[in-house]
């Protein structure tokens, strides 16, 4: 082979190699962002230092704040109450894996008589119920205030719920005037896989939709396709609900989302 025609091959091997590496390099940079989501350098294609763009750490510009929509105390006895919060995530695609909280209990004068510090998986677009039970308090509470790390939008990442695969039927609430039990049926619909570590909430409203009551219940493992009778229990009735008034019920279903790595 001529030496022209060996250095016409040559160049060409040269120009394709150059044309691979290039268009291979924004699908390196897709399929393995690590190099530069933890080098504290705003670099490649992030919004941010070591957030947004690839990184599955979102900047705090690209957040929104979570919504604690009620939060109060419920009595189920004699100077003891739980403590139950709503709230919404309106991120559609973040959450976060362990948001750090402190609940406070407040008196008529505004002086605090009880305080937690916890922690809690938000999940995206999904409401959260969080529940903090059994605190003694000698006075009557006045205000509940629930309030989430200063630095809790640092903490969300890329997320998505799970398979929303458990379902409740047949519920049902009775003995509301002596000693409340609410029973359901919890389903799970997938006929493949089993769900653990699931986390319930009981909220009964009255009339208004004012929540009344509250309690929790863990499920361990549910298998797939199974049904399994689940309920929540209150030893004292109802305070204010007279015989046969219409009550509202509704259970959370909280299951761990799918955190991107």
């Amino acid at each position: 082979m001529e030496w022209a025609m060996k250095r016409k091959i040559l160049y060409v091997s040269a120009l394709v190699g150059v044309v691979l590496l290039i268009g291979a390099y924004p699908m390196y940079r897709a399929l393995f962002p690590s190099g530069t989501c933890f080098d504290n350098k705003q670099n490649g294609g992030e919004a941010g230092v070591d957030c947004g763009g690839a990184c599955t750490l979102y900047c705090t510009s690209q957040v929104k704040p979570l919504r604690v929509v009620w939060a109060e105390a419920f009595s189920f006895a004699p100077d003891h109450y739980d403590v139950g919060a709503y709230i919404e995530n309106p991120n559609i695609d973040a959450g976060i894996k362990s948001a750090r909280y402190t609940v406070r209990i407040f008196d008529a004068t505004g002086q605090t008589i009880g305080e937690r510090i916890g922690a809690i998986e938000i999940s995206p677009r999904a409401p959260t119920f969080l529940f903090e039970g059994n605190f003694t308090l000698l006075t009557p509470p006045a205000k509940v205030e629930v309030v989430f790390d200063d630095a809790y939008l640092e903490s969300m990442v890329s997320a998505r719920p799970s398979a929303p695969v458990l379902v409740t039927k047949n519920q049902r609430l009775k003995e509301v005037t002596t000693s409340p039990r609410f029973d359901a049926v919890l389903v799970n619909t997938d006929p493949l896989n089993s769900v653990s570590s699931v986390s319930l909430g009981a909220i009964i409203f009255d009339s208004a939709r004012n929540p009344i009551a509250i309690s929790r219940t863990i499920v361990e493992e549910i298998e797939k396709g199974e049904e399994q009778q689940i309920f929540f229990t209150w030893p004292n009735r109802f305070l204010g609900v007279e015989e046969g008034e219409r009550l509202i019920t509704d259970i959370i279903i909280m299951t761990p989302a799918v955190f991107e790595k």
